[in-house]
């Protein structure tokens, strides 16, 4: 079930496909992963991709594509409670590996305990819409932009699509680095890559080994910023529910400033990654992944090996 379109087939068919795939498998992991946190986890990738995927197709879907849009991020935000609990303990859990775990003994156990006590109320809370209407709710959504996706896309519309999300991506990168702690700038930024990086994937078998390269530089880029939100988190929930843990005056004090200096690390590393990723112009862009596909297709019809291969392997698999 790769999130990839096929060269040689029509746009709207991959899409179709792709939205059938994605949902499928969201029914498929509550109704069946042993686990709800693997099942909110993967759910909100799938939900992500749909959401990528409307974003790509906004010009061919017209005013549309923000009512289909919204239908998955209402959906993924049922699921938002128990993933920024689970964010809240792995930005921890990561602190500890960076700084070593003597600076988290003591307090830093009981912090530990407490984020992993709201994470396990969280989860049944948010297991919950796993029921009926969230089948239901899906199914809707899924059925309407199928519907909407019956008439034919044009390739000028699918690279018009990706070089608008690219020109986010890229004007989101000054205002990230503008002002030292502006979270909300940085996190839209985060966003707008993630998205980007999805196109790429979604378009990858037209030159898979150019795909691969961007894609490992947008994975790299998407961790480190998305590490950096879930530390956001953390800093959230110390500045408004530490008194509930007990925490020293002290012991807040050292890791406020092991947050602020991981914050420093990531952000340094991840702003000339982004850079070299969106150094070129827009319009160079669009153009640039238009005869990509028009190449890859080309090979595809004449049977070369290189367009046939699907995926991209592992490291590069969206998260």
């Amino acid at each position: 079930m790769a999130y990839r379109f096929k060269p040689g087939e029509p746009f709207e068919k991959g899409a179709r496909r792709i939205v059938r795939q994605q949902a499928d498998r969201i029914l498929a992991l509550f109704a069946s992963s042993p686990d709800p946190n693997v099942a909110i986890h993967q759910s909100r990738r799938c939900l992500k991709r749909l959401r990528a995927l409307t974003r790509l197709l906004a010009p061919a879907l017209g005013t549309d594509w923000r009512r289909h849009e919204a239908r998955w991020r209402d959906l993924m935000r049922e699921l938002s409670e128990a993933r920024d609990h689970r964010a809240r303990l792995d930005a921890l859990l990561r602190l500890e590996q960076r700084f070593g775990t003597d600076a988290f003994t003591g307090e830093g156990a009981r912090l530990r305990e407490a984020l992993i006590g709201s994470l396990d109320m969280a989860v049944p809370t948010a297991g919950r819409p796993a029921a009926e209407p969230l089948a239901q709710r899906i199914g809707l959504a899924m059925r309407a932009m199928r519907r909407r996706l019956r008439e034919p896309v044009g390739l000028p519309l699918v690279a018009a699509g990706y070089r608008d999300a690219y020109r986010r991506a890229r004007r989101g990168l000054g205002p990230a680095f503008a002002t030292a702690g502006d979270e909300e700038a940085f996190h839209d930024w985060r966003k707008a890559v993630q998205v980007h990086w999805r196109h790429t994937l979604l378009l990858a078998r037209a030159w898979p080994e150019h795909a691969a390269a961007r894609a490992s530089g947008l994975a790299t880029l998407s961790e480190l910023i998305g590490d950096d939100r879930d530390l956001c988190l953390l800093e959230h929930f110390l500045a408004q529910r530490s008194d509930d843990v007990d925490l020293a005056p002290e012991f807040r004090r050292r890791i406020g400033e092991l947050i602020a200096t991981r914050h420093e690390e990531m952000r340094a590393a991840a702003r000339p990654i982004g850079e070299r990723l969106f150094a070129d112009r827009p319009k160079c862009v669009e153009e640039s992944i238009a005869v990509i596909w028009r190449s890859g297709e080309t090979l595809a019809s004449l049977g070369q090996a290189g367009a046939k291969t699907a995926d991209l392997g592992p490291a590069h698999a969206d998260r």
